[in-house]
């Protein structure tokens, strides 16, 4: 059994620009092609990576760390690419930019989490004695991206934030499985997803809409079995409004 919260985090209105642009590209592509897989690889990860690093991801998990305790066997899902550095700037060259993943864990840090970074960039044996340590309670949560989709099988994780998740089922079941194994010590798991929205919707431009609808189809896969459905629809119900979708949830 768990809990699912949702957390809604709106683009700023340049990454929603950004957003409808790289969409409406590859809208254009499929309208000639008629096949996705003709798509520019690099082109749907851009796109991926947009929602996957949204800026404000991390004010919104500032707000929940302000208010919560660390917790043992917490798992932090980030996403891959970047969290700009809006100040470091090279005569209109690209933005330096911070890995999302170093900008949670200094967070993190600020909050009094003892975590850890768990990613392809520390060796196997790295990750290995940092597995020990994190399942005997010396470390809080694990900060990662994909290195914990598969093979980790902790039954103590009872909590994940999916700071970022596609909208692959797949990958978004295999993170919520991590933690939704039994154990005795654990009654019960929690689900804390951050869903992205455009701040501006413009009812006239199908790329807002289908955000949202991408977006949905995990919410309500996760909400259908919560223990607190109810609740999680109360919540979403004036996105649902607004967006004109009541009937797809």
């Amino acid at each position: 059994p768990y809990e699912y919260q949702v957390v809604l985090v709106s683009l700023t209105l340049d990454e929603q620009e950004e957003y409808r642009d790289i969409s409406k590209e590859i809208s254009r592509l499929y309208s000639i092609t008629g096949d996705m897989n003709n798509i520019n690889p690099a082109l749907l990860s851009r796109r991926s990576r947009l929602l996957g690093n949204a800026q404000n991801k991390i004010t919104e998990l500032e707000k929940l760390l302000q208010s919560k305790k660390p917790e043992p066997y917490t798992l932090f899902y980030c996403g891959e690419g970047s969290h700009p550095l809006e100040s470091e700037i090279d005569n209109d060259e690209e933005i330096e930019s911070l890995r999302q993943i170093e900008a949670v864990t200094s967070l993190m840090h600020a909050y009094n989490w003892k975590s850890s970074k768990y990613t392809s960039r520390e060796t196997k044996n790295i990750r290995k004695d940092i597995m020990e340590v994190f399942k005997d309670g010396s470390i809080d949560a694990l900060v990662a991206m994909k290195c914990l989709d598969e093979g980790i099988d902790i039954p103590l994780c009872k909590t994940a934030y999916l700071i970022a998740s596609t909208n692959n089922p797949r990958q978004y079941i295999q993170r919520s499985g991590r933690i939704l194994r039994k154990h005795p010590d654990k009654k019960q798991a929690k689900i804390i997803d951050f869903v992205v929205e455009a701040p501006m919707y413009d009812g006239s431009n199908i790329h807002d809409k289908r955000l949202i609808q991408k977006e949905l189809k995990r919410v309500k896969s996760f909400t259908d079995l919560s223990l607190n459905a109810d609740e999680t629809y109360e919540q979403i119900r004036p996105l649902l409004i607004k967006y004109g979708i009541e009937e797809e949830i």
